[in-house]
């Protein structure tokens, strides 16, 4: 990771949820993330809250293998070198592309235009 808030020690893999295919719900499974270095202008955001869009099972299909939810809401807990550091430890609620990793992960990386 790049610049993390103290005194929390990031982690170097984390629980999430992927989708294994099929059509159903049953087909989500949890698994070990690992960690990935930041891009510039991203942050990680440490998941105390999802929300259960819609979007999030209506998609099941098309997204095998992907961390699902557009939505969540948590602390910023790393950031990017071309992040503010005023931005570690805020409280984001965010809301997700479905071209990424989502909420339903114990973190989030996320673009700053998320």
């Amino acid at each position: 990771m790049n610049k993390a808030s103290s005194p929390l020690t990031l982690p170097s893999a984390w629980t999430g949820w992927k989708w294994q295919g099929g059509q159903s719900p049953l087909d989500l499974r949890s698994v070990t993330l690992n960690a990935r270095p930041l891009q510039p202008a991203q942050v990680l955001v440490c998941n105390a809250a999802i929300g259960l869009n819609p979007v999030d099972w209506k998609v099941l299909d098309s997204q095998v293998g992907q961390v699902p939810g557009v939505d969540g809401a948590g602390t910023v807990v790393a950031i990017g070198d071309e992040v503010a550091p005023d931005l570690l430890g805020q409280r984001v609620a965010w809301h997700q592309s479905l071209q990424s990793d989502g909420s339903f992960a114990a973190f989030t990386p996320l673009g700053m235009s998320a």
